[in-house]
């Protein structure tokens, strides 16, 4: 008899994954790369997976005590939250990816919700005299009307890009904030 394992690494193997061993992933950089053209993903795999206790452990034997350290190492080094978020990201697609192919049973680590201490920068609006500099700077811009809009109403960008025509009242001058764009 076939043990389901060899079956799932011969599978594997068949559809072109890179294993070790038939069990520790690599991931496919030709395709990673046309996904993470910044390489964002790439540099925190290398950082804080490739290479590493966690990196060099079977998938089936990851713990979640070995991602909690993973996590709490990223955290004490002091790296930012969209590092953390970057790290989870990978382990939650890996794992995702292991039990579709009926790997192991359950992505165990979905529920943890990293958190870092490192404190975002605090953001100062600019002083009217800074508005007042950049706008005469921005006149006769092709978006000096919206540089004007964002100052006058606080807006975030992904707010303003959000906004619809149903959302203006002329009428009563009011702008309805409805949407926000991501990108």
């Amino acid at each position: 008899t076939v043990s389901s394992n060899y079956a799932i690494a011969n599978y594997l193997v068949a559809n072109g994954a890179s294993t070790i061993n038939s069990t520790n992933y690599y991931p496919n950089l030709s395709l990673w790369h046309t996904l993470d053209k910044e390489k964002k993903y790439e540099n925190v795999y290398n950082r804080h997976l490739y290479d590493t206790q966690l990196g060099k452990k079977q998938l089936d034997k990851i713990t979640v005590l070995d991602v909690k350290k993973t996590y709490n190492e990223i955290i004490d080094a002091d790296y930012s939250q969209s590092e953390l978020g970057y790290v989870k990201s990978i382990i939650d697609s890996m794992f995702d990816l292991a039990v579709a192919e009926n790997y192991v049973n359950t992505n165990q680590f979905k529920f943890l919700k990293p958190v870092s201490n490192k404190r975002k920068k605090k953001v100062e609006p600019l002083s009217k005299e800074e508005q007042d500099m950049f706008l005469s700077y921005a006149k006769g811009s092709y978006y000096y009307n919206l540089f004007i809009f964002l100052f006058n109403t606080g807006l975030r960008a992904g707010e303003v890009a959000g906004v619809l025509i149903d959302d203006i009242d002329l009428k009563n001058r009011i702008l309805h904030v409805k949407h926000n764009l991501q990108y």
